[in-house]
């Protein structure tokens, strides 16, 4: 027999609830509690329903996402043991022409775990076939092991990847860009890349601290790249991986960090990422800090079960309209990159750099004004804090990237 648990609950309409409201709020307007974040997108004060035809969803697979700590190309075999002993079961490793991979690989079992190098310098192809003839060497079984290179690593000439493709798409927000910025980065730099139809792409997105906003990023992302993917008709594997934005942590109160480092951690595993990669939260390479990002993740899947559902956020109103306002609004600014020419050309002409740029004193002045707040570096900042540090170029205590550079063009401002 089954029993209709819900059925003693009246039901409510959207008018019941509208009235309800503006009885609770002594007939002042809701839209007063209207509240505007960054890309113009507002965050109405109730969802009683959802205007998409269809709920989202998330297409991973699976329900867990993978612990994974990233490495820098001057790494050591030490650094790679610790983060394993530590409990991470994947690795985004950088690599060059002068690593010693027998040496950085030594008691290694790549075999039990998934592994993503990024290849760095001018003979990628030669690095690809050293690391190749090592991995067959040392195992005779499939393992889980990708070789990718960064086809922008240059600048704005482009270099076919050779098998598999790397996008840091989150150097666009660690650089001042919006959210909304780099989805439409992401997607144009994925357009250009499936033209030459690599087997497999690893894209890593910044997290934010907007903690449901920088969730219905992913959830945007991964509806918008599954119809570029489709429109190009590709068989190869995507995965999107997740990590913090630096510019929205602070070297001078690192233990606000920590939280900072959960809610964002929270957003993307709940988000739906297929891999997660946090940094120690004082940002200098301790062993401590590295260890306590990696049991963030730890709590978050053995304790907390965020891994037990594959989308929670699925069918939550609220959720379902700012995915879906975030994906419209990224569309329409790649189809802008696409119209002008595509990313290369955007990159040629300097208007990816300009809109960053822009965004980034933009958003100071709204920290700047208080408008904007952000914990411990533009309010309740402590005494030992250097608040000369809140400038233009190194607003939080850390250095901003020079565009010029990154990306490749000629110039001297810093965003």
């Amino acid at each position: 027999m089954t029993k209709h648990l819900f059925n003693e609950f009246p039901e409510y309409t959207k008018q019941d609830w509208e009235d309800r409201i503006i009885k609770d709020l002594k007939d002042r307007p809701k839209e007063e509690l209207t509240l505007q974040v960054e890309d113009g997108i507002n965050i109405r004060p109730d969802y009683a329903g959802s205007s998409s035809k269809e709920y989202t969803q998330s297409y991973r697979s699976k329900n867990r996402w993978l612990i994974s700590s990233e490495l820098t190309d001057d790494c050591t075999n030490r650094d790679v043991l610790d983060v394993l002993a530590n409990g991470c079961n994947s690795l985004l490793i950088h690599i060059n022409s002068t690593t010693d991979i027998t040496k950085l690989l030594k008691d290694v079992m790549l075999d039990i775990l998934d592994s993503t190098f990024v290849l760095h310098g001018n003979d990628q192809k030669a690095l690809e076939r050293k690391l190749s003839d090592y991995l067959k060497t040392n195992y005779n079984s499939a393992i889980q092991a990708f070789a990718v290179s960064d086809p922008f690593e240059n600048g704005t000439e482009f270099n076919d990847p050779t098998n598999g493709a790397f996008i840091n798409a989150a150097h666009y927000r660690n650089s001042g860009a919006t959210a909304i910025e780099e989805l439409s980065y992401a997607l144009a730099q994925l357009t250009e890349i499936l033209v030459n139809d690599p087997k497999y792409i690893h894209i890593q997105l910044a997290i934010g601290p907007e903690y449901f906003n920088a969730l219905a990023k992913f959830r945007a992302f991964r509806l918008m790249s599954a119809q570029i993917v489709k429109a190009f008709n590709w068989k190869g594997e995507l995965r999107i991986s997740a990590a913090p934005s630096t510019y929205f942590l602070s070297t001078k109160e690192t233990n606000n960090n920590l939280l900072r480092l959960t809610s964002m951690a929270m957003s993307a595993a709940l988000g739906g990422c297929d891999q997660l990669t946090l940094i120690g939260h004082d940002m200098s390479g301790n062993r401590s800090s590295e260890r306590l990002a990696l049991n963030i993740q730890h709590i978050m899947m053995e304790e907390s079960y965020l891994a037990s559902i594959t989308d929670p956020a699925h069918g939550s109103f609220y959720i379902e309209e700012l995915t879906k306002e975030i994906a419209e609004r990224a569309w329409n600014k790649f189809q802008q990159i696409e119209s002008e020419g595509g990313f290369l050309n955007s990159l040629k002409n300097g208007s990816i750099k300009d809109q960053i740029e822009g965004s980034h004193r933009l958003r100071l002045k709204r920290f700047q004004s208080g408008e904007s707040t952000l914990v411990g570096v533009s309010k309740y900042v402590s005494e030992q804090s250097d608040t000369s540090a809140f400038t233009p170029n190194n607003w939080n205590g850390i250095s901003s990237r020079n565009l010029s550079e990154e990306l490749g063009e000629e110039g001297e401002n810093e965003a």
